[in-house]
């Protein structure tokens, strides 16, 4: 199974490449990647906006072993900010996110 990290560099580039002014970032597997390549292009003077959809509510996940759930919780709390709208699955997920 690939870890956060390989979906960067499997993606990076390419996204890069497209200059795109809207990137969408589904789960928690691609928010590091969107988040990354917004602050890239706005870096390079683009106004491109992310918007993370949220599939699931990370810290509820079982976790795989004893440091996935921490480290999936960090990683989604440290990308999420670069986020410019959020969409979910239901409003009780939207409401968990918020908090």
């Amino acid at each position: 199974m690939p870890n956060l990290w390989d979906f960067e560099l499997a993606f990076a580039k390419h996204i890069d490449s497209l200059k795109p002014d809207l990137i969408h970032a589904h789960d928690f597997k691609m928010l590091g990647v969107g988040a990354r390549a917004a602050v890239r292009a706005r870096a390079a003077g683009r106004p491109v906006k992310l918007v993370w959809d949220a599939h699931e509510y990370v810290p509820g996940l079982p976790p795989r072993h004893s440091r996935w759930l921490p480290a999936h919780v960090a990683w989604e709390k440290e990308h999420a900010v670069f986020a410019d709208a959020v969409v979910t699955v239901s409003p009780a997920l939207a409401e968990l996110l918020k908090e």
